[in-house]
């Protein structure tokens, strides 16, 4: 699968899991062209969380696509700063020109987040594939989650809470079966269409 065609349906996904699973008064936007690129962003000035995970003020780019430009990335800035935002990140995926893309980032201020990587897996085959695990692994509902949250702490991804229960969406999470408190160990979400 081509890299820039996986960054920009993940871009698009994303958008789509917001309409799903966001509050309503966050604020998503989606600009093309002259200045700010094929770019996707969401403002909620209520969540200022200091991870990226968690904070919803972000943008979303696939490399330097075309219309990017310097002078996009200071306005990107200000539409954030003119709604009381502080701290926003940028999801920069690979696309286009993303050296050029990173070091317009850099002239801008920004920092990269040298351990924060989410890999993104894509699996072609149709074939579920069979492990063995001492975990338990199993579907939960919103109940679950809520009774996992202490032990999840700021791990607990917002999406992954919000989304529980809604109609076309399955969560899985891993409880190590030997502990006590059997706290899980890892949360997984997938909608079943895109």
């Amino acid at each position: 699968m081509d890299k820039l065609d996986l960054s920009r349906k993940m871009k698009r996904l994303t958008a789509w899991l917001d309409t799903q699973t966001q509050p309503d008064g966050l604020a998503g936007r989606r600009f093309h062209g002259v200045p700010f690129g094929d770019a996707y962003l969401t403002i909620d000035p209520e969540h200022q969380a200091s991870y990226a995970s968690a904070n919803l003020n972000r943008v979303h780019l696939c490399g330097l696509e075309a219309g990017m430009s310097a002078d996009g990335i200071r306005r990107l800035i200000d539409v954030f700063a003119d709604h009381g935002v502080r701290r926003f990140f940028v999801w920069l995926s690979p696309g286009p020109d993303l050296d050029e893309a990173r070091s317009l980032l850099d002239q801008a201020g920004f920092s990269r987040n040298q351990w924060t990587g989410y890999p993104t897996l894509c699996r072609q085959r149709h074939t579920p594939v069979h492990f063995k695990t001492d975990l338990d692994i199993r579907q939960v509902g919103p109940d679950d989650i809520a009774a996992s949250r202490d032990a999840l702490g700021e791990t607990l991804w917002p999406n992954y809470a919000t989304s529980a229960g809604k109609q076309g969406f399955f969560h899985y999470m891993a409880f190590d079966g030997s502990r006590r408190s059997r706290s899980p160990r890892s949360v997984c979400s997938k909608p079943s269409a895109i």
